[in-house]
């Protein structure tokens, strides 16, 4: 079965797990439809950080993380630079492009967002993916 795939921005995660609201609800529709959540080591690294940094998560939750991610498809990301205003963020354009995702979803209006489409991916608003899922 060919299932979509898309790639949620470190942003798009922590505010699903630390605040719910539409980022959560976002991820609930993707899982419920089925979709492959894409995931590297950078992506898990990043989020764990800032949970255990900005939000003073404890290690189950880290662990608990890694359990839901580890349950998602892994992909190593293509080589990519020059693509958004913040180098920090190509990763997830290279995760896409490896991925073959979909989507990419992020929070990130200053730099992600900006890019609109790369490679035969979407770079979408959480708002965006949910009327996508919702037609």
């Amino acid at each position: 079965m060919n299932h979509k795939r898309v790639v949620l921005d470190t942003n798009v995660v922590i505010s699903a797990l630390v605040f719910g609201g539409q980022a959560g609800y976002l991820v609930e529709k993707l899982i419920e439809a089925n979709w492959d959540l894409v995931v590297c080591e950078q992506l898990f690294h990043e989020v764990a950080h800032k949970l255990r940094d900005k939000f003073q998560a404890d290690e189950q939750v880290i662990s608990d993380l890694q359990f839901w991610l580890g349950q998602e498809s892994w992909y190593e990301p293509s080589e990519c630079q020059g693509i958004s205003s913040d180098p920090a963020d190509d990763y997830l354009f290279g995760l896409a492009e490896s991925a073959q995702a979909d989507f990419l979803v992020s929070g990130d209006k200053k730099h992600v967002l900006k890019v609109k489409s790369r490679a035969g991916t979407q770079v979408v608003s959480i708002s965006q993916m949910i009327k996508i899922l919702e037609p």
